[in-house]
C-alpha cells in the first residue's frame, strides 16, 4: 500500500507539473521507473554465491577471445571500423555527386 501511495503521489506531480502532454506519458514513465527499481531490488537481493566464482573465468576466456580476433586490441577495432564507415559514406557521397553530374550532362546535351 505504501508502494501504490507513492507512486500515485508521483503520478500526480508529473502531472501537475506539466512535463508531459498526456496522463498516458506520466503514466508509462512511473511504469518504466517502477520496472527498474524492481529490476534492481530483485538482482541485488539474488543469491550468486556458486554462480559468481566463474565470472573471472568467463571474462578471462572473452579477452583472449578478442584478442586472437583482433591482435592490436579493441580500441584499434573500434577506430578501423569508423575510419572504413567514413571512407564509405564519403565514397557513397562522391558516387552521389558524379550521378547527379552526368544527370544534368544527359539533360544538357
Amino acid at each position: 500500500a505504501l508502494w501504490l501511495g507513492m507512486l500515485g503521489g508521483l503520478l500526480a506531480r508529473f502531472l501537475l507539473a506539466k512535463r508531459y502532454r498526456t496522463p498516458l506519458g506520466a503514466l508509462l514513465t512511473l511504469a518504466v521507473g517502477a520496472t527498474l527499481v524492481f529490476g534492481l531490488y530483485t538482482i541485488l537481493g539474488a543469491d550468486l554465491s556458486d554462480s559468481a566464482i566463474e565470472v573471472p573465468t568467463m571474462m578471462f576466456g572473452l579477452g583472449a577471445v578478442g584478442l586472437a580476433r583482433e591482435p592490436r586490441g579493441v580500441i584499434y577495432d573500434m577506430v578501423n571500423r569508423q575510419r572504413l564507415r567514413q571512407l564509405h559514406d564519403q565514397e557513397a557521397a562522391r558516387e552521389r555527386a558524379l550521378a547527379a553530374a552526368a544527370e544534368t550532362a544527359e539533360v544538357s546535351a
